[in-house]
């Protein structure tokens, strides 16, 4: 039976394939380099997916801006553990804040940490 709704396409690509960052001090900060940061601003959908395989003694932040300059940035989305997150943008409504520009950060909460995990971006 027709429901009256076109299937919408999104073209898919990995803002960050499968990685282990890790590091010994509990100030740490890594923040995505930002020749890699993915533009979102003409994308009318935009679905962003989080895999966590591992977050130990940190957070990892999904993280966007306005413009891409280094103090406009704030957290989206913060992970904790073990876990997989789907942020989506439609139209103007979003699950979580969404501006122009995605990123990712890890930020140390304890000695010995250390993160595994993708982030995939489907747009249309």
């Amino acid at each position: 039976m027709a429901t009256g709704r076109a299937k919408m396409e999104l073209d898919g690509f990995l803002l960050q394939d499968w990685t282990t960052e890790c590091g010994e001090s509990a100030t740490d900060v890594v923040i995505q380099n930002l020749e890699f940061v993915a533009d979102v601003s003409r994308a009318a959908k935009v679905v962003a997916r989080f895999d966590v395989l591992d977050c130990t003694n940190a957070n990892l932040h999904l993280q966007t801006a306005k413009v891409p300059d280094k103090k406009y940035w704030r957290n989206s989305k913060t992970l904790t553990g073990r876990d997989s997150v789907v942020l989506t943008r439609d139209a103007g409504l979003t699950s979580d804040f969404m501006e122009n520009f995605l990123r990712w950060s890890i930020v140390a909460t304890g000695g010995s940490w250390k993160v595994t995990f993708r982030i995939q971006l489907f747009l249309k």
